[in-house]
Formats: structure tokens, sequence, C-alpha cells
């Protein structure tokens, strides 16, 4: 979350020992422990009421059809119709059609050798 890397967490737990002082270690961690906690909890009451607002207000029937018409979008695809369109790709499957047998014919001729 924060990108803190190991030493760098260790280096501040060092210094909150030296500046608190090892009796009230505890009682801070505990603190903290417990404000985060506070802090996730808020977070995801937060999330489920604006879920439960989107969804009261018709907002899921929107992103719904917005889902759909983006799934409908991608299935047409223009890019792969171009492709289909260009005459050299014809081509060049005609000739990989021709190719087959003497590929085939090369990888016998291998095997017969061995």
């Amino acid at each position: 979350m924060f990108n803190i890397s190991f030493s760098e967490l260790l280096f501040i737990c060092l210094i909150a020992f030296l500046v608190v002082g090892p009796k009230d270690m505890v009682k801070v961690a505990r603190f903290l422990g417990r404000t985060v906690r506070k802090a996730q909890d808020m977070m995801s009451d937060i999330k489920a009421s604006v879920n439960e607002a989107s969804e009261s207000n018709g907002l899921k029937d929107v992103k719904d059809t917005v889902d759909s018409l983006k799934q409908e979008v991608d299935k047409l695809n223009p890019i792969n119709d171009l492709k289909n369109l260009n005459p050299l790709n014809q081509i060049k499957n005609d000739i990989k059609e021709e190719l087959n047998p003497i590929s085939d014919l090369k990888s016998e001729i291998d095997k017969i050798k061995k």
C-alpha cells in the first residue's frame, strides 16, 4: 500500500522504539492497531452504502447496459474485418496451403533418413 520495504519498516520501528520507549511501545502499537481497524471498518461501511445507493437508484441497470454494449462492440471488432479484406492475406494463406504437402514430404524423407 505504501511501498515500504522491510528495511525501511525496521528503521521506522527502531526510531519509534527510541522515541516512545519500551514500556509505552505496546500501548502505542495497540492504539495504532485499533485506529487502523476503525479506519478499515469505516471504509467498508462507506463502500457498502455507496453500493447500496447505486443499486437502489438504478445505476446497476445502466452499468449492465453499458457492459452489454461493450461486449457487442468487442464482437464486431472492425480490425478483424479489415484484415479479412486484405487480398495479400488470401494469397499468403493459399501459398501456405500449397506448401503443406511439401513440408509433409520433407518430414517423411527426414524420418526415412533416420
